[in-house]
Parts: structure tokens; C-alpha cells; sequence
């Protein structure tokens, strides 16, 4: 849950990147939710929206996040 950052530094984003990976080379995926505009814009400038899924529901993120 995203709600409270107001922005990334490009260590998050790399770390991000990284954990991403991981989750994906063990059968995961990060979902994240709640991005402030500016963060979700920062994700998307990136293209980390291509390798993590973001959502605003909490709910949504915990059921995404679980499946298989």
C-alpha cells in the first residue's frame, strides 16, 4: 500500500525492479496499490507497470497477489 509515498527515488525503482524479478523467478508477482498520481506516474514512465501490477483496491492487490 502506496498511499502514504510521495515519491520514488530511482534506488526504490531499482529495488522494485529487483524484487519483481525474484517474486516472477519464484511463480509471484508484486502488486502494489494506492499510488499518489505522481508515483503512479513515476511507474509508468519507467514501464514498471509492465512488470508490476498496480490497483487501487487493497482487496483487489491481496486476491491479485495470491493467485496462482
Amino acid at each position: 500500500d502506496l498511499r502514504n509515498v510521495k515519491f520514488i527515488s530511482s534506488a526504490c525503482a531499482g529495488a522494485l525492479v529487483k524484487f519483481a524479478l525474484e517474486c516472477g523467478e519464484a511463480g509471484g508477482r508484486v502488486v502494489i496499490t494506492n499510488p499518489s498520481a505522481r508515483v503512479r506516474d513515476t511507474l509508468e514512465l519507467l514501464n514498471l507497470n509492465k512488470m508490476i501490477t498496480i490497483v487501487e483496491d487493497p482487496m483487489k492487490a491481496v486476491e491479485l497477489a495470491s493467485a496462482q
